[in-house]
């Protein structure tokens, strides 16, 4: 993938998709989806998603990254959709805190 991102060559979108392709085929990249079980980031977006479905995938992903980040205590937000009771209860379980920024 490297020689993907950082030669300084044009390459086209259906060279790129080979080049991803070849390595996909040689396990050298893993994909996985929302609600995969095989990475507890996904799970836990799934989780999330299930108990407040007006959470974005995107917004889920980054909760649920923070969840498994062991040096994210706190999640800073200005979004509504994460402050609300069973959201908070459910990442307090993975030893996180969501709030608002201080405003000065």
């Amino acid at each position: 993938m490297n020689e993907v991102l950082t030669e300084k060559v044009n390459f086209s979108l259906d060279e790129i998709a080979v080049k991803i392709q070849n390595r996909f085929r040689r396990g050298e990249l893993h994909t996985y989806g929302l609600g995969d079980t095989r990475t507890k980031v996904f799970g836990i977006v799934k989780q999330l998603r299930e108990v407040d479905n007006r959470l974005t995938p995107t917004d889920a992903l980054i909760i649920a990254t923070a969840c498994q980040d062991s040096d994210c205590v706190y999640l800073y937000t200005f979004d509504e959709y994460a402050m609300n009771q069973p959201l908070l209860d459910c990442v307090r379980e993975h030893r996180l805190t969501i709030t608002y920024p201080e405003r000065d």
